[in-house]
């Protein structure tokens, strides 16, 4: 779940009250166990896609930011195309690596 301030998670905190449901699963019955199963049964091309078109449907980043109410995504910004779990794009490590928002980017 995506939550109203655009952070990742799977509590009624993410997937409750203002949950972005463009941006993500709002059932807060979701958890790493159907993550591994849509792995596992070969589903991850449908679920690629839908978060590839979440980033395709977004605005490009003008001011560096990246996710939240707004929705910027950092592919094709001039700051970088990653988003960092923060919500600011760059090209580093601290923005394309752990903590990344694949939601509204690259990451490595």
């Amino acid at each position: 779940c995506c939550s109203k301030l655009g952070y990742c998670g799977s509590t009624s905190a993410f997937c409750g009250t203002g949950c972005q449901k463009g941006f993500g699963d709002c059932n807060s019955s979701v958890s790493s166990t159907l993550i591994i199963s849509i792995v596992s049964n070969s589903s991850v091309s449908s679920a690629q896609a839908s978060s590839s078109s979440a980033v395709t449907n977004a605005k490009v980043s003008t001011d560096g930011s990246c996710g939240g109410a707004n929705g910027f995504t950092c592919l094709g910004s001039a700051f970088g195309n990653c988003c960092s779990e923060y919500r600011w794009c760059g090209s580093a490590d601290i923005y394309c690596g752990t903590g990344c928002n694949a939601a509204f980017g690259s990451c490595s």
